[in-house]
C-alpha cells in the first residue's frame, strides 16, 4: 500500500532539522537558547502524532527496526569506522558505544537511540490505556506519560544518571509524545480553538519570546543540562501550538518547498552533518574568518545544499539504511 506523507508534519521536521545543524555549527548562545527547549522535543511531537498500536507488538517491533534501528546500525556504523580511521578512536570502544547508547559515551547518533526506547515504551503506555474505557484513554496516556516523565527528571537532574539506550531521556520525552498522539486526536479542536485565532497563536509566539528574553538558563538534553527546568518546560508546551500553526501555514501557502524536502531528510542530515561542518570551519579558518553569528548561519546553508542532494539519493537507491521506504511519496 502506498504511503502519503503528511506535508506539514515534514515541514515541521525541515524547521526542526535546520535549528539541529545550527546548533551543532559553534552558533552563538543566544541562537541556541531561543529554539533550545523546542527543537528537540518537536520531533517527539511529531513521533507521537504518526504513533499508531493498530499492530501486534510484533509488528510494531519489525517497522521500529526497519525506520529507527537498522538506520541506528548502517550510519552509525559508517561514522564508527570514519571516526576509528580518521581520528585514531578504538574501534572496540566505538562498537561499545553503538550498541549500548549511553549518553556521553560514543553513542553517535544518540537521538536515534532515544526515539528507539521512547517509542517501545509509549507503545505500552498506550496499550495499557486500553484498561480503561475509550474516552478516558487519552488522560491516562498523558497522565501515564507525565509519570515516566517524572521519573526522567528526577533521574537527570537528581542521580544524574546515564542508562544504556538512553533511558532517562527518553523517559523525559515520552510525555511530548503523548502531546502529540493526544493532538492528534483533538486535531479538530484545537485547530478551531487555537490554531485558527490568529491572535492566539500570535500571544503565544510573544510571550515565548519575553520568556526567551527573560530566563537566561541552558538546555542540552543529551548532556542533561536543564539550568532552569521549569522555564525550559514552559516554553517547550508554548513552542507546539505556534510552530504546528506555521508549519501548517507554510504548507498551505507555499507547499513546503525546500522544507518539506528537509523533514523527508532529517537522519540523512543529522548523521553526516558534522563532517561538512568540520571541512566548513577548517576553510573558515584557513581564510581568518571569524563572526560566529554570520557564519553559523552560512554553515547551516552549506551544509544543506551538500548534504540533500546525497540524501535524496541515499532515500532513492538505499532507502533502508536511512529509515525510507521506496513506496513514500
Amino acid at each position: 500500500m502506498e504511503k502519503v506523507r503528511i506535508a506539514w508534519l515534514d515541514v515541521t521536521k525541515g524547521i526542526l532539522i535546520l535549528f539541529v545543524l545550527l546548533s551543532h555549527s559553534s552558533a552563538p548562545n543566544i541562537y541556541i537558547r531561543f529554539f533550545a527547549p523546542f527543537f528537540l522535543t518537536m520531533f517527539f511531537f511529531v513521533s507521537g502524532y504518526t504513533f499508531s498500536v493498530k499492530d501486534s507488538f510484533r509488528t510494531f517491533i519489525i517497522g521500529k527496526i526497519k525506520r529507527l534501528f537498522v538506520p541506528l546500525i548502517s550510519m552509525g556504523g559508517i561514522k564508527l569506522v570514519l571516526a576509528c580511521i580518521l581520528q585514531g578512536d578504538s574501534f572496540p570502544e566505538r562498537v561499545k558505544g553503538l550498541l549500548f547508547q549511553t549518553s556521553g559515551k560514543n553513542d553517535d547518533l544518540w537521538f536515534l537511540g532515544c526515539m528507539i526506547t521512547a517509542t517501545i515504551m509509549f507503545y505500552f503506555v498506550v496499550r495499557l490505556a486500553e484498561l480503561w474505557k475509550e474516552q478516558r484513554r487519552i488522560p491516562v496516556i498523558v497522565m501515564l506519560s507525565a509519570f515516566l516523565s517524572l521519573l526522567g527528571w528526577c533521574s537527570i537532574l537528581v542521580l544524574n544518571a546515564k542508562w544504556p539506550w538512553q533511558l532517562e531521556n527518553a523517559l523525559v520525552m515520552i510525555f511530548y509524545m503523548s502531546m502529540g498522539y493526544a493532538y492528534r486526536r483533538h486535531e479538530s479542536y484545537v485547530v478551531n480553538n487555537i490554531e485558527r485565532k490568529n491572535l492566539v497563536v500570535l500571544g503565544l509566539g510573544i510571550l515565548y519570546f519575553i520568556m526567551f528574553l527573560t530566563f537566561d538558563g541552558s538546555a542540552d538534553i543529551h548532556k542533561g543540562i536543564y539550568t532552569m527546568p521549569g522555564a525550559y518546560i514552559a516554553m517547550s508546551f508554548i513552542a507546539i501550538p505556534v510552530l504546528t500553526s506555521i508549519s501548517k501555514w507554510i504548507s498551505e501557502f507555499s507547499g513546503g518547498g525546500v522544507l518539506q524536502t528537509l523533514g523527508r531528510n532529517t537522519l540523512f542530515l543529522y548523521a553526516f552533518e558534522n563532517y561538512v561542518i568540520l571541512i566548513f570551519y577548517k576553510v573558515c579558518g584557513y581564510l581568518k574568518l571569524k563572526n560566529p553569528y554570520i557564519l553559523s548561519l552560512v554553515c547551516v546553508l552549506v551544509t544543506v545544499a551538500v548534504l540533500t542532494p546525497i540524501a535524496e539519493v541515499a532515500n532513492k537507491y538505499v532507502p533502508w539504511m536511512v529509515g525510507g521506504k521506496k513506496n513514500e511519496k
